[in-house]
């Protein structure tokens, strides 16, 4: 060798740009070879290097955008229907909720139609079962809550007062004259005398209004008297938050009282007679039945 450059590449397996070979003679022999190398070594590592960088940074943008689609989807899309799959869960547990709109709002106009809709929806069975309800818990004719709100009713405050030292009468009710108005005058007649006596009685009470058509509910005579038709001329008074015993008896005088003046059926008139029996919690039972027991004695 004449000369070699001192940045003479270690390989010459890559990095080679030309040759010239000068021969002799022989085609065997070369009297002189000229090559001209570059060291690619660096910038293959340099390429290497920028590749590796493009690479963690497209791994990064990528990451990136996808936690924040996550985040848009969840808000708009997903966020809202866990919350409709939340009310429905709790709609099972507690009826109550039925009425009570969600409030989770949405960018996709789709989901907030989503959840207009079933707030339009719940309120509507809310409303239904609401009037279902007082339906049921009605008596059509007297308008005066039966037996069913009766035995609820009576179950919600044995429940409330258990242990409290609080008291609550039990009145049975039957119209002593009824049966011979209607068999005298007929079933219409009989009807008009049951809705009179209901009225008057009611009136004394400390009970709801009987003018609502839509009926009654528990939820109405929470803390109030109840006055309700068991079934035939036969009803019952339940008076909540008895003070003493004169209360009792001043109720049962002014009932027997109210109902006293003579019921008007068309040409002529019928005087209405009550027997009355009480039972008081806790004095005389301390259970639906036994204290139905109780006021069914009492009144014989």
């Amino acid at each position: 060798h004449l000369y070699r450059s001192t940045q003479w590449p270690e390989s010459h397996d890559n990095g080679l740009i030309a040759r010239y070979r000068l021969k002799t003679t022989d085609e065997r022999e070369s009297a002189l070879l000229i090559e001209v190398y570059d060291d690619t070594k660096q910038m293959y590592q340099d390429l290497r290097h920028t590749r590796n960088m493009i690479m963690l940074l497209s791994a990064i943008i990528i990451t990136l955008v996808i936690m924040i689609a996550v985040f848009l989807l969840r808000r708009t899309l997903i966020q809202p229907l866990q919350t409709l799959n939340t009310q429905l869960q709790r709609l099972h547990s507690d009826r109550k909720l039925l009425g009570k709109p969600i409030k989770s709002r949405s960018n996709i106009i789709e989901v907030n139609q989503l959840v207009d809709d079933f707030n339009l929806r719940a309120g509507e069975l809310h409303h239904l079962y609401t009037r279902l309800e007082r339906m049921a818990y009605t008596d059509p004719m007297t308008r005066l809550p039966n037996r069913g709100l009766f035995n609820d009713y009576i179950d919600y405050l044995l429940s409330e007062y258990n242990g409290s030292g609080r008291r609550f009468a039990l009145f049975l009710v039957d119209l002593d004259e009824f049966k011979r108005g209607n068999d005298e005058h007929g079933h219409e007649a009989g009807d008009m005398l049951l809705c009179e006596t209901a009225f008057r009685m009611n009136a004394v009470l400390r009970t709801t209004s009987l003018s609502d058509n839509n009926g009654i509910s528990l939820a109405d005579i929470t803390n109030h008297d109840l006055l309700v038709r068991l079934g035939g001329d036969e009803f019952a008074a339940v008076l909540a938050e008895i003070e003493n015993d004169e209360q009792i008896d001043d109720i049962a005088k002014k009932l027997i009282a109210a109902t006293q003046p003579p019921v008007q059926l068309y040409n002529t008139s019928l005087t209405i007679h009550l027997s009355i029996g009480i039972a008081i919690y806790p004095d005389d039972a301390n259970g639906r039945a036994s204290l139905l027991r109780r006021a069914d004695a009492a009144m014989y």
